[in-house]
């Protein structure tokens, strides 16, 4: 297997997935309360896993 690029590694995969898996985990909880929480927790995982968005 070749590389040409960051998103042909299996670790950048993987952080795709869970970002993915948490954005469907979050849907579930309780706009009112959670809303900033689940937020933060979405921008912190894409910051981890992207850091150029």
């Amino acid at each position: 297997m070749t590389i040409n690029s960051y998103r042909d590694l299996k670790v950048w995969q993987a952080g795709i997935d869970l970002v993915g898996q948490v954005y469907r985990l979050t849907q579930v909880f309780p706009i009112s309360s959670l809303n900033k929480q689940i937020s933060s927790l979405r921008n912190a995982l894409q910051r981890k896993v992207n850091p150029h968005v």
